[in-house]
């Protein structure tokens, strides 16, 4: 990113653009050019039995792939339409704890997008996001996401 977008600053776009961030009480805890986390109070986003509510757990996961590529874009002076063209959630196991979304980004993916977009094309991306982690996750999003100049 040229002119890095801070956690805060993006947490506040994304709560303004995205009204069901504001309702779920999305964090941004880290946001850098190789990644993002976000996270969400499970007291806001649980179900009947307690635990992670699937379809927030899939919201949180969504919006980090799509907080990371506006935070990046905004980042390099490029303003594209960005969208969640498909998304395929697997839920592993019950999720008990506080929402953590962590996506790392392929090193080569940030130049291409760069590179792209500033070309004036569209580009598409796959991002993987797991809650709370790679390590031991309870949900994984493939996310193919767009980005239109």
């Amino acid at each position: 990113m040229n002119q890095s977008m801070d956690a805060e600053t993006l947490a506040a776009a994304l709560h303004r653009l995205i009204p069901p961030a504001r309702a779920m009480e999305v964090r941004v805890a880290e946001l850098t050019g190789a990644g993002i986390v976000l996270t969400a109070p499970l007291d806001a986003n649980h179900n009947h039995a307690g635990t992670g509510f699937a379809g927030s757990l899939y919201s949180l996961a969504a919006l980090a792939g799509w907080g990371w590529l506006y935070a990046f874009s905004r980042g390099c002076g490029l303003e594209p339409e960005l969208l969640l063209a498909e998304g395929r959630m697997r839920y592993h196991r019950p999720y008990e704890t506080e929402l953590r979304a962590c996506l790392t980004v392929p090193p080569t993916l940030a130049g291409r997008l760069h590179q792209r977009l500033a070309g004036g094309r569209r580009m598409r991306a796959r991002l993987t996001v797991h809650l709370p982690d790679a390590d031991a996750p309870a949900a994984t999003l493939e996310g193919d996401y767009a980005a239109v100049p």
